[in-house]
């Protein structure tokens, strides 16, 4: 949701900015690299700073924990579960008591999908719909 709303304020902002920023006469010469850095070269540089900073975000988080089940890290991804719950719960004192976590062998096979594109839409399906009710919502 918070990328959602960044995205609706960012796709207005970025004509006004570009606008602002091209339209100056300014330019200078960086002898090192042998280029004229003009306005547009720092709008681009703005408009490749929220991606950047994500990419950087991005190297802070934990692995899920489903990948850490299925490489057999059961310890860490019971703590990226306890990680995730006071982050999300923004409680730093209440642990979550967790009592079991079934590896991928124990949970119950589906049937097989792959025959066709009507098997992958009712796979999705399938899949995402739960999401969409209760307990969930």
């Amino acid at each position: 949701m918070a990328a959602s709303f960044v995205h609706s304020i960012g796709c207005p902002l970025l004509p006004g900015l570009a606008y602002i920023i091209i339209n100056q006469s300014w330019a200078f010469t960086i002898p090192i690299l042998d280029i004229v850095y003009r306005p547009w070269r720092l709008f681009l540089v703005i408009c490749g700073l929220p991606g950047f900073i994500s990419a950087i975000a991005l190297l802070k988080f934990p692995e899920s924990p489903k990948f850490d089940l299925n490489q057999g890290n059961v310890k860490r991804a019971m703590e990226t579960i306890q990680w995730m719950h006071r982050f999300n719960s923004g409680n730093a004192e209440s642990p979550l008591q967790i009592q079991l976590i079934l590896g991928e062998a124990e949970v119950q096979p589906s049937r097989d999908h792959s025959k066709g594109v009507n098997a992958v839409l009712e796979l999705i399906w399938n899949q995402t719909a739960p999401l969409f009710k209760r307990p969930y919502l």
